[in-house]
């Protein structure tokens, strides 16, 4: 019995090592994602600021872009990085 306990006990030891070193590593790499993913998300142009986008007034598509021909829930672009992994390439800034 008093083995069980000691091999209980080192298990609890080991398993508080693993939630500290998981801790850690949460507060030393995550971090760096983060700004990764937020730069990522800045650098995605937005249907706002394009020539093609358009309000299609149709309540269940209220989005529009007129170089890919379809209309969405969402921003265009969005469903453009959702379904290919990359940003939408026929963005055109509007002219001022």
């Amino acid at each position: 019995m008093p083995h069980d306990c000691k091999r209980l006990e080192r298990l609890r030891d080991l398993y508080r090592i693993f939630l500290a070193a998981a801790k850690l590593a949460c507060i030393l790499i995550l971090p760096d994602a983060m700004l990764a993913d937020a730069a990522t998300r800045r650098r995605v142009p937005l249907c706002r600021n394009c020539r093609h986008h358009y309000i299609t007034h149709d309540p269940r598509f209220p989005y529009g872009c007129r170089s890919m021909g379809f209309s969405s829930k969402r921003l265009p672009c969005q469903d453009v990085q959702a379904a290919s992994g990359r940003p939408c390439l026929r963005f055109h800034p509007k002219a001022d």
